[in-house]
Protein backbone atom coordinates (compact mmCIF):
# COMPACT_ATOMS: atom_id res chain seq x y z
CA UNK A 1 0.00 0.00 0.00
CA UNK A 2 2.77 2.22 0.69
CA UNK A 3 4.67 1.65 -2.59
CA UNK A 4 1.07 2.42 -4.09
CA UNK A 5 0.72 5.71 -2.54
CA UNK A 6 4.00 6.94 -3.37
CA UNK A 7 3.31 5.77 -7.34
CA UNK A 8 -0.37 8.13 -7.11
CA UNK A 9 1.82 10.67 -4.85
CA UNK A 10 4.32 10.61 -8.35
CA UNK A 11 1.39 10.89 -10.85
CA UNK A 12 -0.42 13.59 -9.17
CA UNK A 13 3.12 15.17 -9.17
CA UNK A 14 3.89 14.98 -12.78
CA UNK A 15 0.09 15.68 -14.04
CA UNK A 16 -1.14 12.56 -14.05
CA UNK A 17 1.05 11.45 -16.21
CA UNK A 18 -0.17 7.99 -16.38
CA UNK A 19 -2.95 9.13 -18.50
CA UNK A 20 -0.33 9.34 -20.95
CA UNK A 21 2.14 7.00 -20.62
CA UNK A 22 2.22 3.33 -22.05
CA UNK A 23 3.94 -0.15 -21.77
CA UNK A 24 6.88 -1.25 -24.20
CA UNK A 25 8.02 -4.14 -24.70
CA UNK A 26 10.65 -6.11 -22.91
CA UNK A 27 14.55 -5.98 -23.80
CA UNK A 28 15.81 -8.73 -26.27
CA UNK A 29 18.51 -11.16 -25.88
CA UNK A 30 20.39 -8.80 -28.57
CA UNK A 31 20.22 -5.57 -27.38
CA UNK A 32 21.28 -6.87 -23.76
CA UNK A 33 23.81 -8.23 -25.36
CA UNK A 34 24.72 -4.54 -27.04
CA UNK A 35 24.51 -3.01 -23.97
CA UNK A 36 26.94 -5.03 -22.00
CA UNK A 37 28.94 -4.54 -25.25
CA UNK A 38 28.78 -0.76 -24.71
CA UNK A 39 29.41 -0.78 -21.43
CA UNK A 40 32.62 -2.49 -21.41
CA UNK A 41 33.54 -0.71 -24.55
CA UNK A 42 32.93 2.65 -22.18
CA UNK A 43 34.95 1.19 -19.28
CA UNK A 44 37.92 0.51 -21.15
CA UNK A 45 37.98 4.21 -22.43
CA UNK A 46 37.65 5.62 -19.62
CA UNK A 47 40.51 3.20 -18.46
CA UNK A 48 42.85 4.73 -21.43
CA UNK A 49 42.10 8.29 -20.49
CA UNK A 50 44.45 9.65 -17.46
CA UNK A 51 42.79 13.25 -17.21
CA UNK A 52 39.58 14.31 -15.90
CA UNK A 53 38.61 16.24 -18.80
CA UNK A 54 40.05 13.16 -20.92
CA UNK A 55 37.06 11.32 -18.91
CA UNK A 56 34.24 13.28 -19.32
CA UNK A 57 34.62 13.38 -23.17
CA UNK A 58 34.42 9.53 -23.23
CA UNK A 59 30.93 9.92 -21.22
CA UNK A 60 29.61 12.88 -23.38
CA UNK A 61 30.54 10.31 -26.11
CA UNK A 62 28.89 7.58 -24.75
CA UNK A 63 25.64 9.64 -24.22
CA UNK A 64 25.77 11.06 -28.02
CA UNK A 65 26.03 7.50 -29.35
CA UNK A 66 23.78 5.39 -27.77
CA UNK A 67 20.39 4.84 -28.58
CA UNK A 68 18.87 3.59 -25.16
CA UNK A 69 18.26 5.72 -22.55
CA UNK A 70 18.96 3.81 -19.75
CA UNK A 71 22.15 3.12 -21.03
CA UNK A 72 22.27 7.07 -21.49
CA UNK A 73 21.26 7.31 -17.91
CA UNK A 74 23.69 5.00 -16.34
CA UNK A 75 26.82 6.87 -17.82
CA UNK A 76 24.79 10.02 -16.83
CA UNK A 77 25.49 8.09 -13.09
CA UNK A 78 28.85 7.13 -14.06
CA UNK A 79 29.92 10.66 -14.80
CA UNK A 80 27.89 12.42 -11.16
CA UNK A 81 30.46 10.08 -9.18
CA UNK A 82 33.61 10.74 -10.89
CA UNK A 83 33.19 14.60 -10.17
CA UNK A 84 30.31 17.73 -9.56
CA UNK A 85 33.16 19.85 -10.77
CA UNK A 86 32.85 22.09 -14.25
CA UNK A 87 33.22 18.77 -16.30
CA UNK A 88 29.84 17.66 -14.83
CA UNK A 89 28.61 20.92 -15.25
CA UNK A 90 29.94 21.36 -19.29
CA UNK A 91 28.31 17.59 -19.60
CA UNK A 92 25.12 18.39 -18.08
CA UNK A 93 24.67 21.48 -20.01
CA UNK A 94 25.11 19.60 -23.62
CA UNK A 95 23.15 17.04 -22.39
CA UNK A 96 20.19 19.31 -21.39
CA UNK A 97 20.64 20.85 -25.09
CA UNK A 98 21.15 17.72 -27.25
CA UNK A 99 19.03 14.47 -25.33
CA UNK A 100 16.17 13.59 -27.14
CA UNK A 101 14.56 12.29 -24.27
CA UNK A 102 12.67 14.27 -21.96
CA UNK A 103 13.16 12.26 -18.79
CA UNK A 104 16.81 12.51 -18.81
CA UNK A 105 16.78 16.13 -19.75
CA UNK A 106 14.73 16.80 -16.83
CA UNK A 107 17.79 14.80 -14.64
CA UNK A 108 19.96 17.26 -15.92
CA UNK A 109 18.38 20.52 -15.39
CA UNK A 110 17.72 19.02 -12.11
CA UNK A 111 21.65 18.00 -11.44
CA UNK A 112 22.64 21.18 -13.07
CA UNK A 113 20.26 22.99 -9.93
CA UNK A 114 22.55 21.13 -7.12
CA UNK A 115 26.01 20.82 -8.71
CA UNK A 116 25.97 23.80 -11.26
CA UNK A 117 27.98 27.40 -11.03
CA UNK A 118 25.97 30.53 -11.40
CA UNK A 119 26.95 30.48 -15.48
CA UNK A 120 24.37 27.85 -16.16
CA UNK A 121 21.29 30.00 -14.71
CA UNK A 122 20.77 31.52 -18.11
CA UNK A 123 20.52 27.81 -19.92
CA UNK A 124 17.90 26.69 -16.97
CA UNK A 125 15.81 29.53 -17.69
CA UNK A 126 15.55 28.75 -21.25
CA UNK A 127 15.04 25.53 -20.83
CA UNK A 128 12.05 26.13 -18.51
CA UNK A 129 10.39 28.46 -21.11
CA UNK A 130 10.78 26.46 -23.84
CA UNK A 131 11.89 23.56 -23.82
CA UNK A 132 9.51 20.69 -25.48
CA UNK A 133 7.81 17.64 -24.97
CA UNK A 134 9.11 14.71 -25.99
CA UNK A 135 9.47 10.91 -25.70
CA UNK A 136 10.59 9.84 -22.33
CA UNK A 137 11.39 5.74 -21.24
CA UNK A 138 12.17 4.10 -18.04
CA UNK A 139 12.64 0.76 -18.91
CA UNK A 140 9.24 -0.73 -20.36
CA UNK A 141 7.39 2.54 -19.72
CA UNK A 142 7.32 5.54 -21.86
CA UNK A 143 5.60 9.21 -22.23
CA UNK A 144 6.26 12.61 -22.84
CA UNK A 145 7.21 15.02 -21.23
CA UNK A 146 9.57 18.55 -21.35
CA UNK A 147 11.99 19.78 -18.59
CA UNK A 148 10.51 22.73 -17.84
CA UNK A 149 8.75 22.26 -14.30
CA UNK A 150 12.58 20.67 -13.36
CA UNK A 151 14.24 23.51 -14.97
CA UNK A 152 12.05 25.79 -12.65
CA UNK A 153 12.62 24.18 -9.36
CA UNK A 154 16.73 23.53 -10.64
CA UNK A 155 16.44 27.68 -10.47
CA UNK A 156 15.12 28.25 -6.99
CA UNK A 157 18.15 25.37 -5.97
CA UNK A 158 20.47 27.46 -7.47
CA UNK A 159 19.37 30.27 -5.81
CA UNK A 160 19.21 28.54 -2.83
CA UNK A 161 22.95 27.31 -3.06
CA UNK A 162 24.81 30.59 -4.34
CA UNK A 163 23.80 33.88 -3.41
CA UNK A 164 24.91 35.22 -6.03
CA UNK A 165 22.45 33.79 -8.02
CA UNK A 166 19.46 34.47 -5.62
CA UNK A 167 18.55 38.01 -7.27
CA UNK A 168 18.74 36.56 -10.76
CA UNK A 169 16.77 33.20 -10.24
CA UNK A 170 13.85 35.39 -8.18
CA UNK A 171 13.82 37.71 -11.17
CA UNK A 172 13.89 34.91 -13.70
CA UNK A 173 11.01 33.27 -12.18
CA UNK A 174 8.95 36.39 -11.79
CA UNK A 175 9.18 36.96 -15.40
CA UNK A 176 8.99 33.64 -16.06
CA UNK A 177 6.08 33.11 -19.22
CA UNK A 178 3.70 29.96 -18.37
CA UNK A 179 1.13 29.93 -20.37
CA UNK A 180 2.36 28.48 -23.33
CA UNK A 181 2.77 25.05 -21.08
CA UNK A 182 0.57 22.06 -21.85
CA UNK A 183 -1.34 21.33 -18.78
CA UNK A 184 -0.03 18.37 -18.02
CA UNK A 185 3.32 20.40 -16.91
CA UNK A 186 1.61 22.28 -13.64
CA UNK A 187 4.57 25.00 -14.73
CA UNK A 188 2.33 27.61 -12.91
CA UNK A 189 2.33 25.64 -9.65
CA UNK A 190 6.04 25.01 -9.95
CA UNK A 191 6.95 28.70 -10.51
CA UNK A 192 5.18 29.72 -7.86
CA UNK A 193 6.37 27.66 -5.41
CA UNK A 194 9.88 27.90 -6.42
CA UNK A 195 9.58 31.13 -5.98
CA UNK A 196 8.25 30.73 -2.35
CA UNK A 197 11.71 28.35 -1.80
CA UNK A 198 13.42 31.59 -2.81
CA UNK A 199 11.48 34.63 -1.23
CA UNK A 200 9.04 33.05 1.57
CA UNK A 201 6.39 35.36 0.73
CA UNK A 202 3.48 34.54 2.15
CA UNK A 203 1.29 36.14 0.00
CA UNK A 204 2.44 32.61 -2.87
CA UNK A 205 0.08 30.65 -0.98
CA UNK A 206 -2.92 32.07 -1.20
CA UNK A 207 -3.90 29.57 -4.06
CA UNK A 208 -2.61 26.81 -2.26
CA UNK A 209 -4.55 27.47 0.69
CA UNK A 210 -7.54 28.27 -1.38
CA UNK A 211 -7.76 24.50 -2.57
CA UNK A 212 -7.35 23.31 0.81
CA UNK A 213 -10.75 24.77 1.46
CA UNK A 214 -12.63 23.29 -1.70
CA UNK A 215 -15.48 21.39 -1.79
CA UNK A 216 -13.85 19.72 -4.35
CA UNK A 217 -11.72 16.71 -3.15
CA UNK A 218 -9.14 16.79 -6.09
CA UNK A 219 -8.50 19.98 -5.42
CA UNK A 220 -7.86 19.54 -2.13
CA UNK A 221 -5.56 16.94 -2.96
CA UNK A 222 -3.87 18.89 -5.38
CA UNK A 223 -3.97 21.75 -2.68
CA UNK A 224 -2.00 18.92 -0.49
CA UNK A 225 0.34 18.24 -2.72
CA UNK A 226 1.36 21.66 -3.40
CA UNK A 227 2.63 22.10 -0.24
CA UNK A 228 5.24 19.65 -0.63
CA UNK A 229 7.27 21.93 -2.94
CA UNK A 230 7.67 24.47 -0.86
CA UNK A 231 10.58 23.17 1.29
CA UNK A 232 9.04 23.95 4.73
CA UNK A 233 10.34 23.07 7.99
CA UNK A 234 6.83 24.09 9.46
CA UNK A 235 3.66 22.07 9.10
CA UNK A 236 1.27 25.25 8.72
CA UNK A 237 -1.73 24.79 10.42
CA UNK A 238 -4.90 24.71 7.98
CA UNK A 239 -2.35 22.05 6.17
CA UNK A 240 -2.58 19.82 9.23
CA UNK A 241 -6.54 20.35 9.46
CA UNK A 242 -6.26 18.29 6.38
CA UNK A 243 -5.31 15.22 8.10
CA UNK A 244 -8.77 14.77 8.97
CA UNK A 245 -10.42 15.57 6.14
CA UNK A 246 -13.77 13.60 5.19
CA UNK A 247 -12.01 11.80 2.14
CA UNK A 248 -9.57 8.93 2.11
CA UNK A 249 -7.23 10.26 -0.66
CA UNK A 250 -7.08 13.85 0.61
CA UNK A 251 -5.97 12.04 4.07
CA UNK A 252 -3.63 10.07 3.09
CA UNK A 253 -2.03 13.05 0.74
CA UNK A 254 -1.62 14.82 4.27
CA UNK A 255 0.13 11.88 6.33
CA UNK A 256 2.18 11.64 3.26
CA UNK A 257 3.02 15.32 3.02
CA UNK A 258 3.30 16.03 6.91
CA UNK A 259 6.10 13.11 7.41
CA UNK A 260 7.68 14.96 4.60
CA UNK A 261 7.89 18.32 6.00
CA UNK A 262 8.90 16.62 8.91
CA UNK A 263 8.04 18.89 11.43
CA UNK A 264 7.94 17.47 15.45
CA UNK A 265 4.95 19.11 16.08
CA UNK A 266 3.14 17.10 14.16
CA UNK A 267 4.67 13.79 15.40
CA UNK A 268 1.27 13.27 18.08
CA UNK A 269 -1.21 13.91 15.06
CA UNK A 270 0.62 11.33 12.89
CA UNK A 271 0.60 9.17 15.60
CA UNK A 272 -2.69 9.43 16.37
CA UNK A 273 -3.54 8.54 12.69
CA UNK A 274 -1.13 5.56 12.49
CA UNK A 275 -2.58 3.94 15.49
CA UNK A 276 -6.64 5.00 14.62
CA UNK A 277 -8.29 1.44 12.92
CA UNK A 278 -11.51 3.39 12.57
CA UNK A 279 -8.84 5.32 9.20
CA UNK A 280 -8.38 3.85 5.97
CA UNK A 281 -5.15 1.96 5.17
CA UNK A 282 -3.27 4.72 2.59
CA UNK A 283 -3.71 7.41 5.80
CA UNK A 284 -2.68 4.76 8.14
CA UNK A 285 0.61 3.92 6.47
CA UNK A 286 1.72 7.11 4.89
CA UNK A 287 1.30 8.51 9.02
CA UNK A 288 3.78 5.40 9.91
CA UNK A 289 6.17 6.01 7.00
CA UNK A 290 6.38 9.30 7.89
CA UNK A 291 7.18 8.75 11.66
CA UNK A 292 9.69 6.44 10.09
CA UNK A 293 11.49 8.87 8.03
CA UNK A 294 11.34 11.68 11.51
CA UNK A 295 13.06 8.77 12.90
CA UNK A 296 10.34 9.99 15.89
CA UNK A 297 11.49 8.21 19.37
CA UNK A 298 8.04 8.86 21.03
CA UNK A 299 6.25 6.53 18.47
CA UNK A 300 8.77 3.28 18.45
CA UNK A 301 6.94 1.82 21.09
CA UNK A 302 3.65 2.32 18.89
CA UNK A 303 5.13 0.84 16.32
CA UNK A 304 5.91 -1.91 18.34
CA UNK A 305 2.13 -2.70 18.78
CA UNK A 306 1.02 -1.91 15.41
CA UNK A 307 3.26 -5.38 13.75
CA UNK A 308 0.41 -7.13 15.02
CA UNK A 309 -2.47 -4.73 13.54
CA UNK A 310 -4.99 -6.53 11.71
CA UNK A 311 -4.72 -4.66 8.39
CA UNK A 312 -2.62 -6.36 6.50
CA UNK A 313 -0.88 -3.06 5.16
CA UNK A 314 -0.01 -1.33 8.23
CA UNK A 315 2.51 -4.65 9.75
CA UNK A 316 5.18 -4.28 6.74
CA UNK A 317 5.18 -0.31 7.20
CA UNK A 318 5.46 -0.64 10.88
CA UNK A 319 7.96 -2.57 10.64
CA UNK A 320 10.05 -0.51 8.22
CA UNK A 321 9.34 2.37 9.94
CA UNK A 322 10.45 0.58 13.71
CA UNK A 323 13.80 -0.08 11.58
CA UNK A 324 14.23 4.05 10.83
CA UNK A 325 13.57 4.80 14.45
CA UNK A 326 15.64 1.95 16.37
CA UNK A 327 17.29 0.21 14.25
CA UNK A 328 15.57 -3.29 15.21
CA UNK A 329 14.46 -5.62 12.20
CA UNK A 330 11.79 -7.84 13.40
CA UNK A 331 10.36 -10.75 11.19
CA UNK A 332 7.60 -8.59 9.60
CA UNK A 333 10.21 -6.31 7.97
CA UNK A 334 9.84 -6.70 3.98
CA UNK A 335 12.22 -9.27 2.57
CA UNK A 336 14.44 -6.97 -0.11
CA UNK A 337 13.27 -3.61 1.59
CA UNK A 338 16.01 -1.02 1.75
CA UNK A 339 14.87 1.48 4.35
CA UNK A 340 18.23 3.25 4.30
Amino acid sequence: MRISLRLYKLAALLGLLAATTARGGPITVEEAARQREALARLDSALAAETTQAGKFTQYLKAMREDPDVDIRGHVLDLALKQSTGPELEALLLKRLEEEPDGGLRSRCATMLGQYGSEKCLTRLVQAAATDQETTWMVGDTRGRRSARRDAVFALAELGRRLPQAEGSAIKALRELSTTNAPPSESLENARVQALYQLTADDSLLVPFRARLQSNNEKQRVSGVIAFSFLKLHQAPPELRKTLDDPAPEVRSSAALVLGEIGDPQTVPQLMAAAGNRSLDAGTRCNAIGGLGRMRAAAAAALMEKLLDDPEPAVPGNAAVALYQITGKKVKQFPEGYNAD
